[in-house]
């Protein structure tokens, strides 16, 4: 039985607590609801570095400090970066008062980072190289190209390490700025999830971050997306010897309840071992290696897709056959075995997923910021349980659309991929290196 408790403590600042007895770890994370997103053209990755930077010392500890005196506990500390939330988290021991430490170095951390000169150099450095080696990482590079397809000139589009010339271009003051107009004025909350008592959490929490975004941030609403125009974007690498594909479109947001359903379509089929592309593909022709759907959903909307490594001789004939088990699905929807099936997965997956109170923290997290309320685990069973057959089919229409965006990475031509019919026609060539 779930036990979780939320505090607000400002019209913005909430302190969530998952008790877990039978846990010697306790996972403990700072959640503001900002990310890649809210940039415009010229900062981005600002958010990025901003998280990469709240690590890199504050008034009192360097960040040599910070790492000898998390690890000399045998904890961790980290942060994160993704489209719509930004994170800085621990994994601890629950003994020698960890809690207190932790709950302590997060707080100093968020509230008196300095954003040193020399530190920000440096990290500006080493941003430069994780940027140059995702724009090498072929996956990397065929997933940045369908969302330019999806979301031509939007937010969504950019990369969330942001460019090298933007990169360069931010100076410390404007770092500090937007950290403070941003981050500290928007939606935050603290999770803690394993042996805590929600009051020690909220004790911990509340003097120090109350005076935090307490102002009324409620017009900072994320923008809506344009319409696809379902381009394709492909990256020519002759230094490759196989192609990588991403084909996908929009779909639901991660607030419509549909996306239980998705989730089983999803899985159906393609991901698992028994879904009919990965039948079809890897165990019956034998024309791929990796295959698999994916659904990543937004506060306003989602997108679903399909994603493959192929050998360019197999290209179309793999394209060709996605499409015709699409069409198939369409026209002839699940059986009740697979949606038995697909839903004891989904069931599985996410029981087993929460295993780990990083992922529970997570997870509340991002319930907390995307839908202001924390979704517990028996109710999300519960929508698999009560999914029938015609519900699920009823929404494959919606979600498996035979229009596709697409982002084609590999040794191949333009030429080469307009003579694959089921194809966007509209295709734009992108370089390495931006």
């Amino acid at each position: 039985m779930e036990n979780i408790q939320k505090t607000q403590i400002n019209r913005n600042i909430q302190i969530i607590t998952e008790e877990v007895q039978y846990l010697n770890s306790a996972s403990l994370g700072i959640f503001f609801y900002q990310g890649s997103r809210n940039e415009e053209k010229d900062n981005q990755g600002i958010t990025h570095l901003i998280e990469h930077m709240l690590l890199k010392g504050t008034k009192n500890k360097s960040a040599t400090d910070i790492s000898y005196l998390v690890e000399s506990r045998g904890s961790i500390i980290d942060a994160f970066t993704s489209k719509e939330i930004t994170g800085v988290y621990s994994r601890f021991l629950v003994d020698n008062s960890c809690f207190d430490f932790m709950a302590d170095l997060l707080c100093e951390i968020i509230t008196d980072s300095v954003f040193d000169e020399q530190e920000l150099a440096k990290e500006k450095n080493v941003i430069v190289q994780e940027i140059l080696e995702s724009q090498e990482d072929p996956s990397d590079a065929a997933f940045s190209l369908l969302f330019e397809a999806l979301f031509p000139q939007h937010p969504l589009s950019f990369q969330i390490a942001g460019t090298l010339n933007s990169i360069q271009t931010i100076n410390r003051d404007y770092l500090v700025s937007y950290y403070r107009n941003n981050h500290l004025n928007t939606k935050i909350c603290v999770v803690a999830v394993g042996k805590v008592a929600h009051e020690e959490n909220v004790s911990k929490f509340q003097s120090k971050l109350t005076e935090l975004s307490a102002k009324d941030v409620s017009h900072r609403q994320c923008l809506t997306p344009p319409k696809s125009q379902y381009a394709l974007g492909i990256q020519p690498r002759n230094d490759l010897n196989q192609v990588y594909c991403v084909l996908g479109n929009i779909t639901f947001s991660y607030q419509d309840e549909r996306k239980y359903a998705l989730s089983v379509i999803n899985t159906a089929l393609g991901g698992s071992l028994s879904s009919r592309l990965f039948q079809r593909l890897r165990e019956k022709e034998g024309l791929v290696y990796t295959i698999s759907t994916f659904g990543d959903l937004y506060v306003d909307i989602g997108v679903w897709g399909l994603y493959f490594i192929t050998d360019n001789k197999n290209l179309s004939r793999v394209i060709n056959i996605i499409f015709e088990e699409n069409k198939k699905l369409k026209k002839e929807k699940l059986s009740q075995k697979e949606l038995e099936l697909a839903i004891n997965f989904c069931k599985g997956n996410l029981v087993l997923g929460l295993e780990n109170p990083m992922s529970r923290m997570m997870r509340i997290g991002k319930n907390e910021l995307l839908l202001n309320r924390v979704v517990s685990i028996k109710e999300s069973l519960d929508q698999y349980t009560r999914l029938s057959l015609d519900e699920v089919n009823d929404i494959i229409d919606d979600v498996i659309n035979i229009n596709f965006a697409g982002g084609i990475v590999g040794p191949i031509n333009e030429q080469e991929i307009r003579k694959i019919d089921c194809l966007p026609k509209n295709i734009f060539i992108s370089n390495s290196v931006k």
